[in-house]
């Protein structure tokens, strides 16, 4: 549950980041959070061990490292660091490429239809889960997610849907471009990402996880960053190198002397390298030990709430019309949810 609520802080952070002319373009902005997460989850890890070593002299990061377990369904991951770090490479790919696709993607196409194409994750997922793992879905899992997309659907559309008799999926779908179907792949890599995870951080350490995927995160953003400085060209958004280039510049001739720009910006990688980026990805590595993926991921799906409730506090932003209709569909569907998990809802397979 609180993975969502982390996620709801990211888009007011960028909204303040986006007033900075020229913009901070995208992929410099993760990479540096990609690197404020690995140091923090590295040093959280390190304190921890120094504690546990104090405690307990067999506790040591050599054994965290090969965490892997010798489990029949560890979804063919092998036994030892081998195991550990192709499991990280996967899971850190499906996160990587899909925030790379999206980030293209919303050069071409609008924030509202990107916001829904991104939420067929809810549907993707359960299925996506259910083909590999081998398991029918229960009715009360295909309601919440058919709940919980109409809700998502509906908030997406952020004002400017004033009855259900204008709502209409056709409208949204009609003109589907080049950035939308970047979009809609980005979704499934999303949704890979989820129903992976489900599998495998049932058989590795959370806290391990969590440093290795930052880890690979970071080296794809460093090398992403390198290959877009020194080869890109074209004038193409967050993914043109003149873009990068001019920004760079910016910042090292007037981004430095200018402290209130810096001091936010600096607070902001903070922030979402400790939070929104750090903490989530070791909670998810955490919940999903038990919380099977379909379930998992329409708890994240109530990530629109919390970012309209963070939107309020930050932005004075408020839900209008029908939107109130799309967040209670939400709730609805997390009500359902929540109440299968309490109930231990599934067998031990589904779980």
């Amino acid at each position: 549950m609180t993975v969502p609520i982390a996620w709801g802080t990211y888009t007011p952070i960028i909204k303040q980041l986006y007033t900075f002319d020229p913009p901070v373009p995208g992929l410099i902005f993760s990479t540096a959070y990609y690197a404020i997460a690995f140091g923090l989850l590295s040093l959280a890890s390190w304190g921890w061990t120094s504690a546990n070593r104090s405690a307990n002299r067999s506790a040591n990061s050599s054994e965290l490292d090969s965490a892997v377990e010798a489990d029949p369904d560890a979804g063919g991951l092998d036994k030892g660091p081998n195991g550990l770090q192709r499991a990280s490479l996967e899971l850190s790919s499906y996160l990587f490429f899909g925030n790379i696709l999206q980030l293209i993607g919303l050069q071409t196409t609008s924030a509202t239809k990107s916001a829904f194409l991104v939420q067929l994750t809810t549907i993707i997922v359960p299925v996506l889960s259910s083909f590999l793992n081998k398991y029918p879905l229960k009715p009360s899992t295909v309601l919440a997610c058919l709940t919980a997309f109409l809700g998502v659907t509906i908030l997406s559309l952020d004002g400017g849907l004033t009855s259900l008799d204008s709502f209409s999926v056709g409208n949204i779908m009609k003109s589907l471009n080049k950035g939308d179907i970047l979009i809609l792949i980005s979704s499934i890599s999303y949704s890979l990402h989820v129903v992976r995870l489900g599998v495998i951080a049932k058989n590795i350490d959370p806290t391990v996880l969590a440093i290795n995927k930052s880890k690979y995160e970071l080296i794809y953003g460093l090398i992403g960053c390198s290959c877009i400085y020194y080869f890109g060209g074209g004038n193409f958004g967050d993914f043109g190198g003149e873009e990068f280039r001019v920004w760079i510049k910016h910042f090292w001739e007037e981004g430095i002397r200018n402290a209130s720009e810096l001091k936010t910006l600096a607070g902001a990688a903070v922030w979402t390298g400790a939070v929104t980026c750090g903490w989530t990805i070791w909670a998810q590595s955490f919940g999903q030990r038990s919380v099977k993926a379909e379930n998992a991921n329409l708890i994240y799906t109530s990530q629109p709430l919390a970012s309209a409730a963070f939107a309020y506090i930050l932005l004075g932003e408020t839900l209008q019309g029908m939107a109130w209709v799309g967040a209670s569909l939400i709730g609805a569907a997390l009500a359902i949810v929540l109440i299968e998990e309490r109930r231990g809802g599934g067998d031990k397979q589904n779980r």
